[in-house]
């Protein structure tokens, strides 16, 4: 191919476009004079330690293909460095514009989520983390535990399809700054519905006797309140029957307890020191 095929702004690579700043991809146009199909051709890469930057062309060979794969936020702000994007977004950060493509870096999605940190009066097994039910109101919920003296459990109840999403946008010229995401958290309000349900669920697996070996009476609630004396006012927190089914009542001697702390606290004095 010769130069006149093809813009260059590559010194090293004649007929190549490289296009952002630090890393991304390479492209030639299948046209005259820069117009025409871009194809991708190679990468540039910066390395960690020395950083140098060097150039990896494809082999001639109709087999290879550069497949860009950096996750849900990283392989978005590579094709926008590398000029595939909204064009407007582009221009605006001075890209040149390889391929105009608005969905890039459109329509992204995170779980919304509720997280419980409880310290475990009882050895509980060693776990990374594991999806362990969902529930009919479009929730999910992980589970894990740390190796200490007191057993750290966590779990989480995580919206599994939510209908918000977000957007990522440029920053910087430089592949290693972060770019800026907005999730838009609960913009839809099903979203939001969907989440205190989940909470609500969560909630009450924590009030079975199955989870009585593994929580204190004092351990702090989504809604508000402990264990022994769950918020459970909410009109959102509609009561799913889980914690009355079979054995699955809140220690008996809870209530004694925490009322006897709550006395203990209302009757001591508390000064504020400066």
């Amino acid at each position: 191919m010769d130069d006149d095929d093809t813009t260059s702004i590559h010194g090293k690579c004649p007929g190549i476009l490289q296009c952002g700043g630090d890393g991304g991809v390479l492209f030639t146009f299948l046209g005259s004079r820069g117009s025409g199909t871009p194809r991708a051709v190679g990468v540039q890469v910066t390395g960690r330690l020395s950083g140098k930057t060097y150039t990896v062309l494809l082999q001639n060979s109709s087999k290879s293909e550069v497949i860009l794969t950096a996750g849900a936020i990283g392989t978005p702000q590579l094709l926008m460095l590398s000029g595939i994007g909204p064009r407007d977004h582009l221009q605006a950060k001075k890209i040149k514009v390889v391929a105009d493509s608005p969905d890039v870096g459109k329509h992204i999605v995170e779980n919304p989520s509720t997280r419980v940190y409880i310290s475990s009066p009882s050895p509980v097994e060693v776990s990374l983390i594991q999806s362990v039910g969902i529930d009919p109101s479009g929730t999910y919920f992980e589970g894990l535990s740390s190796p200490q003296k007191s057993p750290i459990v966590v779990v989480t109840q995580k919206v599994a399809k939510p209908r918000s999403s977000g957007e990522i946008r440029l920053l910087t010229l430089n592949a290693d700054d972060n770019p800026q995401v907005t999730f838009n958290y609960f913009k839809d309000s099903v979203d939001m519905q969907t989440c205190v349900s989940g909470a609500n669920t969560l909630e009450e697996v924590l009030l079975t006797s199955s989870f009585s070996p593994f929580i204190t009476v004092f351990q702090p609630m989504p809604s508000g309140g402990i264990v022994a004396a769950p918020n459970r006012r909410n009109p959102l927190l509609k009561p799913t029957g889980l914690a009355r089914k079979g054995n699955n009542k809140v220690h008996p001697e809870a209530m004694d307890m925490a009322a006897s702390k709550l006395k203990q606290l209302k009757n001591k004095e508390f000064t504020i020191e400066e």
